[in-house]
């Protein structure tokens, strides 16, 4: 029961941490939108979905590497450090002559242009940002990681209200991307004190991905940079596919409706992504980690939290789903502003997404494990290239109504993909079973 309660807390101070993360994300969004006007609010959000497109190519899923090699290998894992390193600064540098020549090259305005390139060095804070935070996972300090994970958007809240209280006339486009810039700035020199160490082999896994603490050198021993790529390109691909069909509806509005169309369709879109987030704490940044023990070391700990996942976000979907059914058209408005209305019925869309996602978050799991994400990585790319299809089809008979239609459609076909594949390759049947037990007296009586 007290590994119970332990993991409880600690999620629990995750989605405290993540709750105040998304509301400053989305109290800035809010704030924006209302200084900006919708054409200008539109190409920031469109040079911000690119950037967050292309930005996972710049650490290539390195991070869930290392909670995989870790959770796997314990300390012997340190091996891998060194060439991860020489890895991201190759792929941190390709990422950013991509964006180069996108933002010279693009069918866009110089003022588009000039937005995404003084973006570009939110590649190099999401780089380091994720580093950090597969450490902290991995040695469990998730008090710290809690406040980490919230730091750039709380900073950011800061500066914009700071600027926008200061500043009487308005704010404008190129105040918002120094306040970028320099948050990220400050995320890059705070992540070195945390980086820099583990390079010398400085770190203490938390108990259960370890013996007690020992401090090993690195060993740089028979691993190349081929093998890093083998390890990272399952994840790598992964996150570039999922945000391939998360934020391809944000660009191509901006290329096929225009750019006014993208602030409107993200004023509702933002709304959904807050909502991701909790799905996404719980899951990436505290369970993550131990299923990859758990698929190596504990069989019935793995199935038994599996089984109870699926059942919880079920229902906390559903939840969420009916809150924002209710609070919609009553909060929309007041927080944005009559400029935004037509994102109200965007939204009734989108929200639907809500508890599919909740459950897909549950039901891919297994799929991060063993050998299994190549699996994984496969769905993505093909619901990735359906999602794209769609929003060519759709984006220009149904203009941003299509975006929200390819979005639903593509998050349910990701559940259904997820599911058989789960059924199919790991679990079977038993995938389907013991989903509300934690709801039933006895499973709190026997863990008692």
């Amino acid at each position: 029961m007290s590994n119970i309660k332990g993991s409880f807390l600690n999620i629990l101070l995750l989605i405290l941490g993540g709750a105040f993360s998304s509301l400053l994300l989305f109290s800035i969004q809010v704030i924006l939108a209302r200084e900006l006007s919708p054409l200008y609010f539109g190409m920031f959000s469109a040079s911000m979905a690119t950037i967050t497109l292309l930005a996972p190519l710049s650490v290539f899923g390195i991070q869930h590497v290392w909670l995989k090699v870790y959770g796997e290998e314990g300390y012997e894992a340190n091996k891998y450090l060194f060439k991860s390193f020489i890895f991201i600064s190759f792929s941190s540098l390709f990422t950013l002559a991509l964006v180069i020549m996108w933002s010279f090259f693009g069918p866009h305005s110089i003022q588009f242009r000039n937005i995404l390139l003084g973006l570009t060095v939110l590649i190099f804070s999401h780089v380091v940002m994720e580093l950090v935070t597969s450490k902290l996972q991995l040695e469990s300090k998730f008090s710290f990681l809690s406040f980490w994970q919230l730091l750039p958007n709380l900073l950011r809240f800061v500066f914009i209200l700071g600027i926008v209280l200061i500043v009487s006339e308005g704010t404008e486009i190129h105040q918002v991307l120094v306040i970028y810039n320099l948050v990220a700035i400050i995320m890059i020199l705070i992540s070195f004190f945390y980086l820099l160490p583990m390079l010398r082999g400085k770190i203490k896994l938390a108990e259960e991905y370890s013996k007690p603490f020992q401090e090993t050198k690195p060993i740089d021993e028979q691993i190349f940079l081929k093998n890093i790529l083998s390890l990272a390109s399952p994840f790598g691909f992964a996150a570039i596919f999922y945000l391939v069909y998360l934020q391809s509806d944000l660009i191509l509005i901006k290329y096929l409706v225009g750019d006014e169309a993208v602030g409107i369709y993200n004023a509702a879109f933002i709304v959904i992504l807050a909502c991701y987030l909790i799905p996404g704490i719980i899951y990436q940044k505290f369970l993550l980690p131990r299923f990859h023990k758990w698929a190596s070391y504990d069989k019935i700990k793995y199935l038994k939290y599996y089984q109870l996942g699926n059942g919880l976000m079920i229902v906390f979907g559903i939840i969420m789903f009916m809150l924002l059914y209710l609070f919609i058209p009553l909060l929309h408005p007041l927080l944005f502003g009559k400029e935004y209305d037509e994102s109200i019925n965007i939204l009734y869309i989108l929200i639907f997404c809500i508890p599919i996602r909740f459950l897909a978050s549950s039901i891919e799991m297994p799929l991060f494990t063993k050998g299994f994400m190549a699996k994984k990585t496969r769905i993505m790319g093909f619901v990735a290239l359906i999602n794209v299809i769609l929003n060519l089809l759709l984006i220009p008979v149904y203009s941003i109504y299509g975006a929200a239609m390819s979005t639903l459609i593509s998050e349910i076909l990701l559940l259904v993909l997820y599911s058989y594949s789960v059924s199919r390759n790991v679990f079977g049947k038993r995938m389907w079973q013991g989903w509300f037990a934690i709801f039933k007296y006895n499973f709190w009586k026997n863990n008692g």
